[in-house]
């Protein structure tokens, strides 16, 4: 069974409170597969493994599983006695291959909270619900608790409200928004957008000239593509950027007042690329 995994930044995970070292390209062997207890744990989902690994500070491959326990969780997280770790991927493959995943999954022609048609809508408000589009210029927008919203069309939108809900657009110059908290937005067009209002909540783009905006309490900004910009705006947020693209981050006291807002291109010297900085007394500061 073909499936994703998340790791620390060491290619690490921590089954049982030990950590276990995984290289790419191995195999890796357990006598029990028991959900939460034992084995080697994945999503089936590609967006489920933000809610165990946030793009913060993870990285992602695809695996491939075998000796699959039939238990479950609430979302598509499986258990396994073996794995092999296949390669690592990006965001912008999380994002590509979960929004895939979704459309898929589809029955298109009986569903009615999906779309296919060019300038169509898919709209959905259940409990861990999903609405997913695929046209151009369509939207989709999802306001259950844990639900997902996904769009690959050009110039398309994906909306989410839920809490620990995923938002996600691949689709050129498109957006991709999320307000719950602990939730995701995350694009990977060109010239798209990820905007995130929630508290520790993450705004995640990975398109050449895109914008990640994320404005909640202790709430995440990331951009992977050159010429874009991270923004965060909340209390205590943080952002980070590669190299030739720019960070904007603010600071403010308790009670939300701001207090200052400072923004520079990340150069490689005065500022580092892929770290974390936030604003503290007016400078930045290096974060983890």
């Amino acid at each position: 069974m073909k499936g994703y995994k998340g790791f620390n930044e060491k290619l690490q995970c921590t089954p049982n409170e030990k950590v276990f070292q995984f290289e790419v390209g191995k195999e890796y062997k357990e006598e029990n597969a028991d959900l939460c207890k034992s084995g080697f744990h994945f999503c089936e989902n590609p967006f489920d493994v933000f809610g165990y690994y946030s793009p913060n500070n993870s990285r992602y491959c695809e695996i491939e599983a075998a000796g699959v326990s039939e238990q479950t969780e609430s979302d598509s997280k499986k258990c396994c006695k073996k794995i092999k770790i296949s390669a690592e991927i990006k965001l912008s493959g999380i994002i590509n291959d979960g929004v895939k995943f979704i459309m898929d999954k589809i029955d298109w022609k009986n569903s009615k909270e999906t779309s296919s048609g060019n300038s169509s809508t898919a709209a959905s408000s259940g409990f861990s619900s999903t609405a997913a589009s695929s046209g151009e210029r369509s939207t989709a927008a999802s306001s259950g608790d844990s639900s997902t919203a996904a769009s690959s069309g050009s110039i398309s939108t994906a909306a989410s409200s839920g809490e620990r809900s995923t938002a996600a657009s691949s689709g050129e110059s498109s957006t991709a928004a999320s307000s719950g908290e602990s939730s995701t937005a995350a694009s990977s067009g060109y010239s798209s957008t990820a905007a995130s209002s929630g508290e520790r909540s993450t705004a995640a783009s990975s398109g050449l000239s895109s914008t990640a905006a994320s404005s909640g309490y202790g709430s995440t900004a990331i951009v992977e593509g050159k010429n874009s910009v991270a923004v965060a705006t909340g209390y205590n947020s943080k952002a980070k950027a590669v190299k030739c693209s720019a960070i904007v981050v603010c600071e403010r006291d308790e009670n939300y007042n701001l207090l200052a807002i400072k923004s520079a291109i990340i150069d490689g010297v005065f500022l580092k690329e892929n770290t974390f900085y936030t604003l503290y007394n007016g400078e930045f500061k290096e974060v983890e």
